[in-house]
């Protein structure tokens, strides 16, 4: 297994039941990284602040971001996030309820890995959530820099 699959997933999410949707697909997936939650922008942004300062190895190995945010909301979050140098290659996929062509194309614009629409049905949400989870945590592979552990002496 590798650093990457140990490096915790971060949730950006406000709605309770849909996180806990998010962890129930996690589980059911199998995937054994650790998971933080943040449930508005500023509190992302604050997450992300730290993870910014910390070696590339010791950042999330995915942000699943919800665009519809209390206070600072999700496209803001993805702005600046892509703004820090070190959080550029951070994944990051946006599920989110909007349904709108704009957002789908200015998520993209800003850096998003990956825009999905959630699903009303709660068995189509999970299995997409399972299907992020599934592609983003096991199949994917990374630039080696994000990958290269952190040698402290």
């Amino acid at each position: 297994m590798s650093s990457l699959r140990l490096r915790p997933i971060l949730i950006v999410e406000d709605s309770d039941e849909d996180y806990d949707t998010a962890i129930t697909a996690i589980a059911r997936v199998g995937i054994p990284n650790p998971v933080l939650r943040a449930q508005d922008g500023d509190e992302c942004l604050e997450l992300l602040a730290s993870a910014a300062k910390a070696a590339a190895s010791e950042s999330f190995a995915l942000v699943l971001l919800d665009l519809s945010l209390p206070g600072t909301d999700g496209r803001d979050v993805l702005q600046a996030l892509r703004a820090v140098p070190n959080l550029r290659r951070l994944p990051v996929v946006v599920l989110t309820t909007s349904g709108s062509s704009r957002d789908c194309d200015a998520c993209y614009e800003a850096g998003a890995n990956a825009f999905h629409k959630k699903p009303v049905r709660f068995d189509e949400h999970l299995a997409v959530l399972e299907e992020i989870f599934r592609y983003w945590c096991r199949h994917v592979v990374l630039p080696a820099a994000e990958l290269r552990p952190r040698v402290s002496h």
